[in-house]
């Protein structure tokens, strides 16, 4: 009987290990299968958020750009707007040209006042039409060295006010050179507000 109480208890105790090991796999295939399957769903909803997210950020750091961009090319339309005069003062155009001319050690032996270009097919017109600015042309004779005419040529096209070349010709040898150089100017009417009015 001792023996068969022994079975018994061995058969028990095995039992008991088998029912663990069944109910264990139970939990397992039942409740942890499902929360790591959710869990997994979970992290790959988490992961297309993230791109989500990094995507609009991205979009948002362009549109900070693009921003930035719009203020610094306003910026520079003020400039432009600033280079643009409102009134043809030929005299002070006149002064401007002598002191690139003087700074560039070059020599002008005349300007001569051309009548509104308007009309004429090129830059100018082009510029005229598009801006609605209107355009002074004058004729620049001068006399100097490559180098001073090539200053020269800097110096109106890096001029505060806004200038086309439209025709340069170069007569001479490059030390001592004579060149006459057609030059656009533009003036903008200034648009006059009510309170102006």
């Amino acid at each position: 009987m001792a023996k068969n109480l022994n079975i018994n208890k061995n058969t028990y105790i095995f039992g008991l290990l088998i029912l663990a090991l069944i109910v264990s796999i139970g939990i397992g295939f039942f409740v942890i299968r499902p929360l790591l399957q959710d869990n997994k769903k979970q992290q790959q909803i988490l992961d297309n958020r993230k791109d989500v997210v990094k995507k609009l950020e991205n979009k948002k750091n362009s549109l900070e750009k693009i921003s930035s961009d719009i203020k610094d090319l306003k910026e520079k339309d003020k400039f432009v707007e600033g280079a643009i005069p409102t009134t043809q003062n030929k005299k002070e155009l006149a002064y401007q040209i002598f002191a690139i001319a003087n700074y560039s050690g070059i020599t002008i032996d005349s300007i001569d006042d051309l009548k509104s270009t308007v009309g004429i097919e090129g830059d100018s017109s082009a510029i005229v039409s598009a801006t609605g600015a209107n355009d002074l042309g004058f004729i620049i004779s001068i006399k100097g060295s490559y180098p001073g005419l090539i200053a020269f040529l800097d110096g109106l096209k890096n001029a505060a006010r806004l200038v086309s070349v439209d025709n340069i010709e170069i007569r001479g040898e490059e030390s001592s050179l004579e060149a006459t150089i057609s030059i656009t100017s533009y003036t903008k009417e200034e648009i006059k507000t009510n309170e102006q009015l």
